[in-house]
C-alpha cells in the first residue's frame, strides 16, 4: 500500500490519472489502503475473523470519520471476492463462482 502510495505522489507520470485526481479521492484512496492493511476482508468472508477483529475495525472506521471510507471498502472487497477462483481458467474464468443465478 505504501509502494502505490508512492507512486501515485512522486511518480505520478506512471499513473496518470493520478495528476488529475481531486484531493477527495486522494484521501479516500489513503484511507482504502490504511482499511485494507487494518482488516483482511476475505478472511471475514470466509467466517475466519473474530468478533474483536470486527470490533477493531469497527473502532479504526470510527477514527477516520469517513463514511466514504467504509463504502468504498466494502466495494472493494466485493470487487475482489468476484474474481476468486477465476485464475483456475476454464469456466470460472468468465465469472464468479458465487455471484451467479443460482
Amino acid at each position: 500500500c505504501q509502494v502505490a502510495l508512492r507512486i501515485m505522489h512522486s511518480y505520478s507520470h506512471v499513473v496518470p490519472s493520478t495528476q488529475v485526481t481531486p484531493d477527495r479521492a486522494d484521501d479516500l484512496i489513503r484511507n482504502l489502503f490504511a482499511t485494507h492493511q487494518e482488516f483482511l476482508f476475505g478472511q471475514f468472508m470466509q467466517a475466519e475473523s473474530s468478533p474483536l477483529t470486527v470490533a477493531q475495525l469497527h473502532t479504526f472506521l470510527a477514527e477516520l470519520q469517513d463514511p466514504d471510507a467504509l463504502r468504498l471498502f466494502l466495494l472493494s472487497g466485493l470487487c475482489l471476492t468476484c474474481g476468486n477462483g477465476a485464475a483456475n481458467g476454464g469456466k470460472d474464468c468468465w465469472g464468479s463462482k458465487f455471484l451467479d443465478d443460482n
